[in-house]
């Protein structure tokens, strides 16, 4: 009788112990888990607008790609932040937001024959004879990981802070 007691109550220690993880399950969430962590935080704010850790892990993905290239495909991410590339980068992508900001209050906009023709003129696509050359385009498009209108999105606001 005592053993079949102590089998009970183990019975119910374990239910009651099993409740108290699905409550905290169901209080806290399970979505990490399965989701993954989110990248979704704030790196810094401009203004009405917010600048996120995906923006900035964008440019530095770029800003790699492109050290990779020039020094050697060991470069990384902690080389990078030793350089102070890392904080440059978000000082670019603030001070960049600062001017959008100020060129959207002044209302000034940028045509899209002025973004063609900046991109025709940019002696990295040009071609024989100093013509544009939509394959030298595409190419370079390619190694720096940009879509043809996420490039002209930048240009059209390069064109505009300057």
């Amino acid at each position: 009788m005592l053993e079949t007691m102590r089998g009970a109550l183990g019975r119910w220690v374990v239910k009651i112990l099993a409740v108290f993880l699905i409550l905290s399950f169901a209080v806290w969430g399970i979505g990490d888990v399965f989701r993954g962590q989110t990248q979704n935080e704030t790196v810094a704010s401009v203004g009405d607008s917010t600048i996120e850790y995906e923006t900035v892990s964008t440019q530095l993905g770029r800003l790699l790609s492109i050290m990779r290239q020039r020094v050697g495909p060991d470069f990384d991410l902690q080389q990078a932040a030793q350089l102070g590339l890392v904080d440059q980068t978000v000082d670019q992508i603030v001070n960049g937001r600062l001017l959008e900001l100020e060129a959207h209050r002044l209302k000034m906009v940028v045509s899209e024959d002025l973004v063609r023709q900046t991109i025709f003129a940019d002696p990295r696509f040009q071609g024989p004879g100093n013509q544009f050359d939509r394959t030298a385009y595409q190419q370079a498009l390619q190694t720096e990981g940009m879509s043809e209108a996420s490039f002209v999105q930048v240009t059209k606001d390069n064109i505009l802070r300057q």
